[in-house]
């Protein structure tokens, strides 16, 4: 589950953080942008309305999410290995041939396909 964005936001603020945290990877900002956006908001008028806790609120939820979603996607990544695997010894293939499959680049382009 996505962590809630907190209504008074700033528009660019809630789109780049939206953006961050889309299922679609070329939809996701850069660093550099995600920087850009915290170096010219830092002075807004909500940035200096927001105290210490809420804050820190904030940042344990995305933390949190980020976690959790690390998790997720290294476990369908072992799941998809496993697969490989498992088809791999059915079939007789040799290790040495499951090496040269780049297993990670056609595990994210079938993700990013549903």
């Amino acid at each position: 589950m996505k962590p809630l964005l907190p209504d008074d936001l700033p528009p660019d603020l809630k789109n780049m953080l939206s953006r961050c945290l889309s299922d679609a990877a070329q939809e996701r900002p850069s660093f550099e942008e995600i920087v850009k956006m915290f170096s010219s908001l830092k002075s807004s008028s909500w940035f200096q309305k927001v105290d210490e806790s809420q804050w820190s609120e904030l940042c344990l939820q995305w933390n949190s999410f980020a976690e959790t979603e690390v998790k997720r996607e290294k476990n369908e990544m072992d799941e998809y290995v496993k697969q490989i695997l498992e088809m791999s010894k059915a079939m007789k293939v040799p290790t040495a041939a499951l090496c040269m499959i780049p297993i990670r680049e056609r595990f994210l382009n079938d993700v990013n396909q549903d």
